[in-house]
């Protein structure tokens, strides 16, 4: 799944993501909250460690990724619950 679903009208809505929340007035950090119900291939369910590395750190650390997408924006995201 997406993280988050984008209708054809460009309208964003939950995907992996439930909720979400500017945490400053910038729009340049993201509080997220996530389904509960995701899991890997191998049986374990996503974690917001999960998430956070996939599309925030991971894309700090390497820019040349091509997934960035909208997440190349962000100056931070924080997970208030695993």
């Amino acid at each position: 799944d997406a993280a988050l679903d984008i209708d054809a009208k460009g309208t964003l809505g939950p995907g992996v993501v439930t909720a979400w929340r500017w945490k400053d007035t910038a729009g340049k950090v993201l509080e997220l909250d996530l389904r509960s119900d995701v899991l890997f291939h191998n049986g374990d369910t996503l974690s917001s460690d999960d998430f956070k590395f996939t599309l925030f750190d991971r894309l700090q650390a390497d820019k040349s990724l091509q997934v960035g997408g909208i997440w190349w924006a962000l100056e931070g995201i924080e997970m208030p619950s695993p």
